[in-house]
C-alpha cells in the first residue's frame, strides 16, 4: 500500500514513518508541507492509496490540503487520516467537513494508528474490486450503472452536498469526541417514507440523484447551523449539530419538505417522484451516559424509523396516537 505522510515537524514525521514500518507499511512517501505534498502527488507514477495529514502547517494547513486532494478525480474516495495534536471540536468538525475519513490525535499509540490504517487499507481494497468490476463491463451505460449499483440498505457516499460525509467518517467523528463534547451535540434522523417504492422504480443513477436532492434539501435547511450530515442507507439520514442550534426545531421538518417539493423531483420517465420526509425526535446524551458515542446516531435513526412507520400507517388509514415533541436521550 502506497502512503503519503505530510507533517511540517520532521521529528514527528520520522516517528510516524517508523511506527508505520514497524507494523508492516514500508511504501511511504513523506512531505513537510502542503505544497510539497501536492508536488509529490503530481509527480507520482502510481497513485497513492491513502494519506496521513497533519493539520497545523504553515502556508497550507492539513484541512486545505485535504480539500484540494478531494477535488482530484483520482482521490475522491481515498482514505485520508488526519493526525494532529489538536482535539478542539472546531478542528475535528473542519477536518471531517473537508473530507477526512478518520482522525487520530498526537501523541498517537502505534497499535491505534495501525488499526486505523488497516481499516483504511480494507476500504482501498474494496474500492479496487469495485473499480475492476466496472472496467469489465463493455458498454458505457452498463459501466455507469454497475459502478452505481447498490442495495436499498447500503450507506452509499453522497458527494457535493455541504456538510455531507460518509457513514464511517461520521462514526469515527463521534468516537473522537470527548464525553463533554458529545453532551454538547444533538443528533436528528430523517427518513424517506416512500423509500421502498422509489428504490423499486429507480435505476441506480436515478436513486443516487434522488438521495442527493434530499440531502441538498436537508443541508439547505441547516445552513445556518454548524452540522455534519451522513446517509445511513434505507432512505435514512442523520445530522449531528451543536446542541444549541436554533435550526433543530419542529419547523425543520416542514422546511425540508417544502424544499423538496420546490425541486419537483421526477423519475426519468417524467412521472413525479413523491417524497415525504419523516423527522425523528432530537437526540441528546447526558454527561453521565456510559454508552458509546455512536449511540447518539443510532438513537436518532431509531426515532426517524419510528416516525416513518407512523406516517406509513397513517397513509394506510390506521389511526396513530401523536406524542408531544421533545428530546430523546441516547442510551
Amino acid at each position: 500500500m502506497k502512503i503519503l505522510a505530510v507533517d511540517d515537524d520532521e521529528i514527528a514525521l520520522e516517528l510516524l514513518t517508523e511506527s508505520l514500518k514497524s507494523v508492516g507499511y514500508s511504501d511511504i512517501t513523506v512531505a513537510t508541507s502542503g505544497l510539497s505534498a501536492l508536488e509529490e502527488i503530481d509527480a507520482a507514477t502510481r497513485p497513492f492509496d491513502y494519506f496521513l495529514l497533519d493539520i497545523q502547517m504553515p502556508e497550507m494547513d492539513g484541512i486545505e490540503l485535504c480539500q484540494r486532494i478531494r477535488r482530484m478525480a483520482s482521490y475522491k474516495t481515498s482514505p485520508i487520516i488526519m493526525i494532529t495534536a489538536m482535539s478542539d471540536r472546531s478542528f475535528v468538525d473542519a477536518a471531517f467537513s473537508a473530507g477526512a475519513t478518520d482522525y487520530v490525535t498526537k501523541p498517537f499509540d502505534t497499535l491505534e494508528l495501525s488499526a486505523r490504517v488497516r481499516m483504511a487499507e480494507n476500504l482501498v481494497r474494496e474500492t479496487r474490486v469495485s473499480t475492476n468490476n466496472v472496467f469489465a463491463v463493455q458498454s458505457l451505460k452498463a459501466k455507469v450503472e454497475d459502478a452505481l449499483r447498490f442495495s436499498i440498505g447500503d450507506a452509499i457516499t453522497i458527494e457535493d452536498v455541504p456538510g455531507m460525509i460518509g457513514k464511517l467518517a461520521m462514526e469515527n467523528y463521534l468516537l473522537q469526541l470527548s464525553r463533554g463534547k458529545v453532551y454538547q451535540s444533538i443528533a436528528i434522523g430523517f427518513a424517506i417514507v416512500e423509500i421502498e417504492t422509489i428504490f423499486s422504480r429507480s435505476s441506480p443513477t436515478e436513486m443516487l440523484y434522488t438521495l442527493t436532492d434530499v440531502a441538498d434539501a436537508i443541508a439547505d435547511s441547516l445552513k445556518q447551523s454548524n452540522y455534519l450530515l451522513t446517509y445511513c442507507g434505507s432512505g435514512k439520514f442523520v445530522c449531528v449539530a451543536d446542541r444549541g442550534s436554533r435550526a433543530i426545531s419542529p419547523d425543520l421538518e416542514i422546511a425540508i419538505q417544502l424544499s423538496i417539493e420546490e425541486m419537483e423531483i421526477a423519475y426519468d420517465s417524467g412521472a413525479p417522484c413523491e417524497i415525504t420526509i419523516a423527522m425523528g425526535e432530537p437526540v441528546t446524551s447526558s454527561l453521565w451516559s456510559s454508552g458509546n458515542a455512536t449511540q447518539l446516531m443510532e438513537s436518532a435513526l431509531i426515532s426517524a424509523e419510528d416516525k416513518r412507520r407512523a406516517l406509513q400507517l397513517e397513509a394506510a388509514g390506521v389511526s396513530v396516537s401523536k406524542t408531544k415533541k421533545g428530546f430523546m436521550k441516547a442510551g
